[in-house]
């Protein structure tokens, strides 16, 4: 799996993809076609771009410890807040909006958590329905037999 944030260096160029290349009728298609579980890898920007697997070179940094470490117009994109559908580089957040962050994520999970619950209750009201009725079927069955 691909790290935040991914690019192909191919021939002169760096290719990656940004909100603004997710807005376009391409880019919309991707996302309905792959969704959003690998949003961040060298796949999406091949299809997007076009570029056979093996050309370019696969790329990625998850360092966001100086601006040092990406190509000078991924810096200036970040700069834009042009990756907001991609991912968090959580070590970048301010004190503030690391709080933010961390609140948002822990009412995720609890979420998630009641979802998932309510779901596993009804997938297991559902599978005794369903016995229960086979089991009427069968001693039906067995009735018209006798």
């Amino acid at each position: 799996m691909c790290e935040f944030i991914s690019w192909i260096e191919f021939k002169d160029e760096i290719l990656y993809m940004t909100d603004r290349d997710l807005e376009t009728s391409n880019g919309r298609k991707l996302l309905k076609d792959v969704g959003y579980e690998d949003i961040e890898g060298h796949g999406l920007i091949r299809k997007f771009y076009n570029i056979a697997d093996g050309k370019g070179k696969n790329k990625e940094c998850e360092d966001f410890s100086t601006p040092d470490n990406f190509p000078f117009d991924i810096v200036r994109d970040i700069k834009k807040g042009l990756f907001s559908r991609f991912g968090v580089a959580v070590k970048i957040l301010t004190k503030p909006a690391r709080a933010q962050y961390d609140a948002a994520r822990k009412t995720a999970r609890v979420q998630y958590g009641v979802a998932c619950q309510t779901g596993r209750a009804q997938y297991d009201t559902a599978c005794k329905t369903a016995f229960w009725e086979i089991v009427n079927i069968k001693e039906n069955r067995i009735k018209a037999w006798q």
